[in-house]
């Protein structure tokens, strides 16, 4: 069942739920929810055209280690190699598999006692688009990366479809095909769509909107 219920996660950790009933029965909301989702696809089909033509510019993997490289040693002053970096990776990678992580980290996933959050985007992977499946709580996160997406690979990530608590996510369709938990609407999108709707469309409510959210979340 899908409660009318907003979320909002903030910096550090906060999250609030206000019943929005009052708020979906005017037209300008439910119809941004509408705008947001079209948006949404035809964001994810520039995003789909971007990684095609990444692709064709030899990308490698070695890109990503160097400006994690960057990182540590512009923004913490710890100077490391991307060379380092890669065994970490694949250490950390190997030890996952070999501890039996990646069954403690789904279990804990699937805990009804909690809120976890969804999202999906489209990345890179050796030159070819894949589709990366997130799910994450304050203490856990699971990826799981696909060359398709959906809820045919949500099932096989095995998360969604044993979790019966609150699912928060950015309203994308395939979700709410998961009946057995309670459904909470992400406030970070909202966020984002609501600037869009003052900045680009001048819509005064948007901002109020906006500006209402933000300060539940204090």
């Amino acid at each position: 069942m899908f409660y009318p219920i907003l979320k909002y996660s903030g910096l550090l950790g906060q999250s609030v739920h206000i019943d929005t009933t009052t708020l979906l029965l005017h037209g300008e909301y439910s119809e941004a929810i509408a705008l947001a989702e079209k948006r949404k696809y035809a964001e994810e089909e520039k995003e789909e055209e971007n990684l095609s033509i990444v692709s064709t510019q030899a990308p490698t993997p070695a890109r990503g280690y160097n400006r994690i490289e960057e990182y540590f040693s512009d923004q913490l002053g710890i100077p490391i190699s991307a060379g380092s970096l890669f065994n970490f990776n694949e250490q950390a990678a190997a030890l996952v598999k070999s501890s039996g992580a990646e069954y403690i980290i789904k279990r804990a996933l699937q805990s009804p006692h909690q809120a976890l959050h969804v999202d999906e985007t489209g990345i890179n992977i050796g030159g070819k688009r894949r589709w990366l499946h997130g799910a994450s709580t304050t203490w856990w996160t699971y990826f799981y990366p696909n060359e398709k997406r959906g809820k045919i690979v949500m099932d096989e990530a095995g998360i969604l479809p044993h979790f019966t608590g609150v699912l928060c996510h950015d309203h994308w369709k395939p979700y709410y095909q998961y009946t057995q938990c309670q459904h909470a609407l992400c406030n970070a999108h909202h966020i984002r769509e609501l600037e869009r709707a003052w900045e680009q469309d001048g819509m005064q409510w948007a901002k109020d909107m906006q500006v209402l959210l933000k300060e539940i979340n204090k």
